[in-house]
């Protein structure tokens, strides 16, 4: 007597249980979705319904695969005015990997330690120490003062 091993169990081959395992066996679904013949496979009606639902939900994956990978890109030009000392080590190390990420943008650094008139300057980005001078800017805490 011959022997099924499935999931650690042993199930004589030539029993109804061995017999319903082998039909069943690689076919997770637990019903038949193919028919087989000597001279031809063809598809269950359970296996067309599978089919159908199978290329629907393939279907769906691709359209989410392309609206992800198609999804607008940012493009455009950002000034940044900020002091000499933050431009050089903060900025200039993370810059590179920044503009390489996206490619459509362009980046205006202006770096000075002197008080600018921000508006004037036309800047989307500063960043400076100290308290606000104006209060038509907004201001976003980016690190606390270490003493």
């Amino acid at each position: 007597m011959r022997r099924l091993f499935g999931g650690g169990a042993h199930v004589p081959y030539d029993s109804v249980c061995g017999q319903q395992a082998r039909r069943t066996a690689g076919n997770p679904i637990g019903t038949r979705l193919v028919s087989r013949t000597t001279r031809k496979l063809s598809l269950t009606p359970e296996g067309n319904a599978f089919y159908d639902r199978a290329i629907r939900i393939l279907a769906d994956i691709e359209e989410a695969e392309r609206s992800a990978s198609s999804a607008e890109q940012p493009v455009g030009r950002i000034r940044i005015n900020t002091s000499a000392s933050y431009g050089t080590h903060i900025l200039a190390p993370i810059l590179a990997e920044f503009l390489w990420r996206h490619p459509g943008i362009t980046v205006d650094i202006v770096q000075t330690d002197t008080v600018v008139d921000l508006l004037a300057e036309r800047a989307d980005i500063a960043v400076r120490a100290g308290p606000l001078a104006s209060s038509s800017l907004i201001a976003r805490s980016s690190a606390r003062r270490r003493c």
